[in-house]
């Protein structure tokens, strides 16, 4: 139990925080799955907003594509696991099983490497994409820091966080819509880190089992 408890901590405690861990009450399930597709709402309605201010401009209307298509894909991913909640509690439970069964050292050797690595990959892959989204979400403040250190006879053009309308000003609301960006896609992002976690330590267990039968 120690091992389990060290190798899938990382993939245990995001998935907990996401509502994807598939022994997670069924409140709680529904209350953090429910914070994230709000969450996921609230960033889509100004991105089709944003789609129909483009009108006939292919240029932008291709850049929100990329923006509300990313956005899809994340909200795919939150409900593939919550169908298949079944499936992964089934998958986990023979993760659990298969460290509880008697092994040799040379193949209980096996597991650890391949725990590790998958435990490892997660660890990056978390710090890669939840700083990513900061330093991403953060450009547009370079202006208003220019502005400062160098100022212009007028002010530079804000950039907004990413492809939204909001229905306000963005130069006036700039700093209520840019921490709206930061937190909602952070946790989106989250929720999307969640479902990659669980999917590649389920493969990096199942290739350890491959691994001792070969």
């Amino acid at each position: 139990m120690e091992n389990l408890r060290h190798y899938y901590d990382v993939v245990y405690k995001i998935t907990m925080l996401t509502g994807a861990w598939p022994y997670l009450k069924p409140t709680a399930r529904i209350l953090r799955v429910g914070l994230v597709t709000l969450t996921i709402i609230t960033i889509f309605i100004p991105q089709i907003a944003y789609q129909f201010t483009c009108k006939s401009n292919l240029q932008c209307t291709f850049e929100s594509m990329t923006s509300y298509l990313l956005t899809i894909v994340a909200l795919i991913k939150v409900y593939t696991i919550q169908l298949n909640n079944y499936k992964m509690k089934d998958l986990t439970q023979h993760l659990v099983v298969d460290w509880k069964t008697e092994k040799t050292p040379e193949q209980l050797k096996i597991m650890k490497l391949y725990a590790n690595t998958s435990r490892q990959l997660c660890l990056i892959y978390v710090a890669y994409v939840l700083s990513g989204v900061i330093i991403f979400f953060s450009l547009p403040l370079v202006p208003f820091i220019l502005d400062v250190m160098w100022p212009l006879n007028q002010s530079r053009p804000v950039i907004s966080p990413y492809p939204g309308y909001y229905f306000v000003d963005t130069r006036e609301y700039f700093f209520k819509i840019f921490w709206h960006s930061i937190i909602s896609w952070e946790i989106i992002f989250t929720a999307v880190v969640a479902h990659d976690c669980l999917l590649m330590t389920y493969v990096e267990h199942i290739c350890s089992m491959f691994t001792m039968v070969g």
